[in-house]
C-alpha cells in the first residue's frame, strides 16, 4: 500500500503542511470539523502526533495525547482523527474496507509504542455518539495485535470544570474503548451509565 507514518512534532516539513490543512478541514463539512481549529496551538500537548501517508499523499491524522486533563496514567490514542477523504471512504468506521484501515493496521501500533515509552498503563479511544458503539467495537475488533476493551459505561473526556466536577456538556459523555498496557487498570475518569445519560439528556438535542 505504500503507508509511511511521520510524527509531525519531530517533522518540520510534515507539520506545517497539516497546519495548511487546517483551514480544509475546518471548512470540511466535517460534523467535528470545530474540533480541528485549535489544533495547531495544541500539538505541542501531545506525546506524538502523526502523519498517514499513501505513495506520498496525506490520507489521515491523529495524536496521542494526554495534555494534563487525563489521569497520568493514561492517554487517550487516535485523539483528533480526521481523515482527508472521509466523505469518500467512510473514514474510521468504514470496516468492511481493508485497504482504508490506517487507524486499525497503522496508527494504533505506532502510537501505542509511544505510550509504553511514556509509561502509561492504558490508553483509550472515545467516541460520542451512543450510536457508534458498535463502530467503534468493530474498529478495535480487528486490530491484530491489540485487544481493546468496550467499558460500560460513558466517561467524561472533557477538562473539569473549575469546582472540579465534570463538565456537563452533553458530548462531553464518550464511548470509551481501552488497552490495559499494565496491570494497572484504573481508569479514574467521571463516568455515569447509559441509563442516566439518557435520564440526564432526555430533554436535549440528540448527538450526530
Amino acid at each position: 500500500m505504500d503507508i509511511e507514518i511521520y510524527d509531525i512534532l519531530k517533522d518540520s516539513y510534515w507539520r506545517q503542511k497539516v497546519i495548511n490543512s487546517i483551514p480544509e478541514i475546518v471548512a470540511s463539512g466535517h460534523f467535528n470539523a470545530n474540533n480541528y481549529k485549535n489544533l495547531a496551538d495544541r500539538l505541542d500537548e501531545y506525546e506524538c502526533f502523526n502523519v498517514v501517508l499513501k505513495k506520498g499523499r496525506p490520507v489521515a491524522i491523529s495524536g496521542l495525547y494526554n495534555g494534563n486533563i487525563y489521569p497520568a496514567n493514561t492517554a487517550r490514542i487516535l485523539d483528533r482523527t480526521y481523515y482527508y477523504d472521509w466523505n469518500k471512504s467512510g473514514g474510521m468506521f468504514s470496516p468492511w474496507k481493508k485497504d482504508l484501515r490506517y487507524n486499525s493496521f497503522y496508527v494504533i501500533p505506532y502510537q501505542m509504542k509511544i505510550a509504553e515509552k511514556h509509561g502509561f498503563d492504558s490508553v483509550f479511544i472515545s467516541i460520542q455518539n451512543l450510536k457508534k458503539r458498535r463502530a467503534l467495537e468493530m474498529m478495535t475488533d480487528r486490530q491484530p495485535d491489540y485487544k481493546f476493551e468496550m467499558l460500560p459505561d460513558l466517561y467524561n473526556t472533557c477538562k473539569c470544570s473549575a469546582d472540579n466536577s465534570p463538565n456537563p456538556a452533553q458530548v462531553c459523555w464518550q464511548n470509551i474503548s481501552i488497552y490495559y498496557i499494565t496491570d494497572n487498570h484504573s481508569f479514574d475518569l467521571p463516568k455515569i451509565s447509559i441509563e442516566e445519560y439518557y435520564e440526564q439528556y432526555k430533554d436535549s438535542e440528540g448527538i450526530r
